[in-house]
C-alpha cells in the first residue's frame, strides 16, 4: 500500500536529495520546482497575459484556513523547518514507497536507508544468503571485513588500490588476515584497474550490485540499493570481474612475530683463588 500522492512524493523526494548534499530549500524554492519543473513551452503573449491575470486575481481572495502543498506536509510532520528538511516519519513513507515501486517493476530490490539502523545488519544477511561468492568493493575497510569473515561465507574479496589511504589500509587487512584468531581464510586481492570503482557480490548464480560502499552504509553516512542485474548483464559482469581478480595483487597475510621463551642461564664466576 503506498500512501503518499504523486505530489507528496515528489516533494519529499526534492527535499530528501537536498538534504543528503547538506541544503535544506526553502518553501518558495520547494513549490517553485513542483510548480515547474521542466523548462516552459513557448505561449502566444496573450496566453501568458491571461495566466498571469489568473494568478494575481487568486492571490487577492484570501482563503481563511487554506494552504498549499508544502504547508500541509510541514502541518502533518512531514517536513519541518523555515529551511526544509524531511522528518524520521517523512523520511520511513518516502522510503516505504520506494520499495513499493521495485516491487511493482518486479525486481528483487532491496532498498538500505541511511537512517535505518538496521540497513547494515540486513544487507549483511543479504550478502549472507550467497554462497561461494566474491564480493568487489574498492573502499573495503578491516571493520567490514571482518564482519564479512564472521558472518558471511564470502571466499573472495577485492579492493582497489587507487584511492587515498589504500596503502594503510591494506597493510591493516594484511595483519588481520595474518591473525590467529581468524575466524577462517578468505582471499583479498587489490586492483590497479581505475575501472574497479563500483561495489558487486557475486557467484555463479547471480551478479547484485551494491549502491554504496559498505562503509558508508555501516556508518550511516549513505543510502544505498542492492540491485541484481539482469541474467545477459550479469553474465559479461561476472567475466570482467574474473578478469579484475585474475589481474589484481594479493595481500599477502602478515604473520605474527613467534615469541621465544627467554631462559635465563647462570655463568659460574671464577673462585676467588683461582687463577
Amino acid at each position: 500500500m503506498d500512501i503518499l500522492t504523486k505530489e507528496q512524493k515528489r516533494a519529499l523526494g526534492f527535499v530528501d536529495a537536498c538534504n543528503r548534499s547538506g541544503y535544506q530549500p526553502t518553501h518558495n524554492e520547494l513549490l517553485l520546482w513542483l510548480s515547474s519543473p521542466t523548462p516552459r513551452t513557448p505561449q502566444p503573449q496573450f496566453t501568458r497575459n491571461l495566466a498571469r491575470m489568473a494568478i494575481q486575481f487568486a492571490a487577492g481572495f484570501n482563503m481563511e484556513g487554506g494552504e498549499d502543498s508544502v504547508e500541509h506536509l510541514v502541518r502533518i510532520g512531514w517536513l519541518r523547518g523555515v529551511r526544509l528538511q524531511v522528518t524520521a516519519l517523512g523520511i520511513a513513507l518516502l522510503r516505504s514507497s520506494e520499495r513499493t515501486d521495485v516491487e511493482d517493476d518486479g525486481v528483487d530490490v532491496v532498498a538500505l536507508g541511511r537512517e535505518d539502523p538496521l540497513s547494515y545488519p540486513r544487507l549483511m544477511a543479504h550478502v549472507a544468503e550467497m554462497d561461494d561468492a566474491i564480493l568487489v568493493d574498492p573502499y573495503l575497510r578491516v571493520d567490514e571485513l571482518h564482519h564479512i569473515v564472521e558472518l558471511t561465507t564470502v571466499s573472495r574479496i577485492l579492493l582497489s588500490k587507487q584511492h587515498k589511504g589504500s596503502k594503510d589500509v591494506r597493510a591493516a587487512i594484511a595483519v588481520y588476515l595474518g591473525s590467529r584468531d581468524l575466524a577462517r581464510p578468505v582471499d583479498v586481492r587489490a586492483s590497479a584497474d581505475d575501472d574497479v570503482h563500483d561495489r558487486f557480490i557475486a557467484n555463479a548464480q547471480v551478479v547484485k550490485m551494491i549502491g554504496h560502499s559498505l562503509n558508508g552504509i555501516a556508518a550511516r553516512t549513505a543510502s544505498s540499493l542492492v540491485v541484481p542485474l539482469p541474467q545477459a548483464a550479469a553474465d559479461g559482469m561476472r567475466q570482467k570481474i574474473e578478469a579484475w581478480w585474475e589481474a589484481a595483487e594479493a595481500i599477502t597475510p602478515s604473520q605474527p612475530p613467534v615469541l621465544l621463551d627467554s631462559k635465563t642461564s647462570t655463568v659460574e664466576s671464577p673462585s676467588a683463588g683461582s687463577n
